[in-house]
C-alpha cells in the first residue's frame, strides 16, 4: 500500500484516538435537550454501566460528574470522555460545563447517530436513552470529530464573522421583499432595480412610498418632504422629481395603499438597521483582523476585501492546525468527491461536507475576485473554455474558491505577500 499523506494522517489519527480511548475509559454520552439530557455509560466493552436523565442546570451537571465519580471508582475506569451530538446550541452549554470541570469531550456527527439508528435499530424514530446508547457506541468505535468549542479571541472572530454573514443574509431577504412590494405598487419606479437603496430612493420610500400619497402632492410640498429625510452628500431636485411624474403614469395595484404604505416604510427602516448593524460588526472584525497580523499580507491580493478576507480567516481558524492547504478545501467541504465505478466516471460534484459558511463566503469572494484579479480572472476563461473537459460557470468559481482558500493558507503559512506570477503557476521551483 502506497503511504500517501492522506493515508499516513489516517494512521495518526487512528494511533491518537486508540492512546485516547483505552480500556480505563468511561465513556459517558449525553443526548442533548433544552429542558433535560440522556445519560448513557459505557466503557470499551460497550456493555451499559448506567442510564438516567438530567436536568440541564448546573445543579444537573454537578449531579452528573459525582454519579460519574462513583462509577469510575466502582468499575475502576479512572479515565473520563464525554460525548454528544453538536445539537443547536445546547452543546455549547454543555462543553462549557464539562472544561469548567476540567474533563474531556468529544462531538458526534449527527448524520452517523441518523444511520447508526436505521443500522442498528432498523427504524427512523429516536428516542432519548437510544440516541444516548447509539453516541456511546460511536464513540467506542472511534468515530468521533475533532470540533472543539472555540474559545479565546478566536472564539470572538469566528462568532463576529457568523454574525456578519447572519445580518448580510437578512439584508438581503429584506431588499428582496422591498424590491416586490415597489414593483407591486409602483412598477414604474426610476429607481428600479439596482437604485431603491440609494439616498434619493430612501427619502422618496420614507416619505411618500406610494403613488397615491404622492399624486395628493403638489411638486414643490414632494420635493419639501423628500428633502427632509434626505441624508446623501447631495439633493438633486431633478432625479427626484422624475418620481413625481412616474406616479402620474403608474399602472401599480390599487388596493391595499394603507398596507402598502406601512410595509415599504418598515422594510425601508429593517434595511437601514440591519446596513447599521453590519457596519458596526465589520468594525469589530476589522479589529481582529489587525491584530491577527493577516491583513497586511491578505490587502496584498487585488479585488479581495477587507471584510470578506477577515470573515475568511476567522472562519478558518489558526492556519497552524492543518499541515498543508488542501485540508483547508476539505473544510470548507468544497474538495471533489470521487464518483466512478468499472469504466464508469460521472461527475465529481463538491462534497458538502464541511463548513457550508466558509464555502459560501469563498464562492462570494471569487464573483469580485474574477472581475478585479487578472490572476484569477484568466484562471476561470481557462476553466470555461478548456478544449478537454470544459467547466460550467459554477463548477469554475468552485474551482477558483478552493484556488482562494489554498493562496490565503499558503499565504498566512510562509507569511509572504501575494505574488501574480506565484498564482499564474510561474516560478513555482524557485519558490
Amino acid at each position: 500500500m502506497q503511504m500517501t499523506i492522506g493515508v499516513r494522517r489516517r494512521i495518526a489519527k487512528q494511533t491518537q484516538r486508540r492512546a485516547e480511548l483505552t480500556p480505563e475509559t468511561l465513556i459517558v454520552a449525553l443526548d442533548l435537550g433544552k429542558h433535560q439530557h440522556a445519560v448513557w455509560v459505557t466503557d470499551s466493552t460497550r456493555i451499559p454501566l448506567d442510564t438516567w436523565v438530567m436536568p440541564t442546570s448546573p445543579e444537573g451537571f454537578a449531579t452528573l460528574f459525582d454519579r460519574t465519580a462513583r462509577l469510575q471508582e466502582r468499575f475502576g475506569r479512572p479515565q473520563l470522555l464525554f460525548a454528544m451530538e453538536p445539537t443547536s446550541h445546547f452543546w455549547k452549554l454543555a462543553a462549557q460545563q464539562i472544561t469548567d470541570r476540567g474533563a474531556r469531550y468529544r462531538l458526534v456527527q449527527p448524520l452517523s447517530v441518523r444511520r447508526a439508528r436505521e443500522e442498528q435499530r432498523y427504524t427512523w424514530a429516536k428516542g432519548d436513552r437510544i440516541d444516548a446508547e447509539l453516541i456511546a457506541t460511536l464513540i467506542a468505535n472511534g468515530t468521533w470529530l475533532e470540533k472543539q468549542l472555540e474559545t479565546g479571541p478566536w472564539g470572538t472572530w469566528e462568532q463576529l464573522a457568523r454574525t456578519r454573514l447572519h445580518l448580510v443574509q437578512q439584508r438581503a431577504d429584506i431588499l428582496r421583499e422591498l424590491l416586490a412590494l415597489v414593483e407591486l405598487w409602483f412598477p414604474n419606479y426610476p429607481y428600479l432595480p439596482h437604485g431603491v437603496t440609494q439616498p434619493g430612493s430612501v427619502a422618496v420610500l420614507r416619505s411618500c412610498p406610494t403613488p397615491a400619497e404622492i399624486q395628493r402632492l403638489s411638486a414643490e410640498a414632494f420635493l419639501t418632504r423628500v428633502r427632509a429625510h434626505y441624508t446623501g452628500a447631495r439633493f438633486l431636485p431633478r432625479r427626484i422629481l422624475r418620481v413625481y411624474h412616474a406616479a402620474k403614469h403608474t399602472w401599480g395595484l390599487r388596493t391595499d395603499r394603507l398596507t402598502a404604505g406601512l410595509r415599504i416604510r418598515m422594510a425601508v427602516r429593517r434595511y437601514a438597521l440591519l446596513t447599521e448593524q453590519i457596519a458596526t460588526t465589520e468594525r469589530h472584525l476589522a479589529r481582529f483582523y489587525r491584530a491577527s497580523g493577516a491583513r497586511a499580507l491578505l490587502e496584498t491580493i487585488p479585488g479581495l476585501g477587507a471584510a470578506v478576507a477577515s470573515t475568511l480567516v476567522a472562519l478558518m481558524g489558526p492556519v497552524n492546525r492543518y499541515d498543508r492547504s488542501r485540508c483547508v478545501v476539505r473544510l470548507a467541504g468544497a474538495e471533489p468527491t470521487e464518483n466512478a465505478s468499472g469504466t464508469f466516471q460521472g461527475h465529481t460534484p463538491a462534497s458538502h461536507r464541511g463548513r457550508g459558511a466558509l464555502r459560501l463566503v469563498a464562492y462570494q469572494a471569487v464573483l469580485g475576485l474574477i472581475r478585479c484579479n487578472p490572476e484569477f480572472r484568466a484562471r476561470y476563461d481557462w476553466l470555461t473554455t478548456r478544449p478537454k473537459r470544459p467547466l460550467h460557470q459554477i463548477a469554475a468559481r468552485v474551482a477558483l474558491a478552493n484556488k482562494l482558500l489554498r493562496t490565503i493558507y499558503t499565504i498566512l503559512v510562509t507569511h509572504c505577500p501575494y505574488d501574480a506570477s506565484v498564482a499564474r503557476g510561474e516560478g513555482r521551483n524557485s519558490q
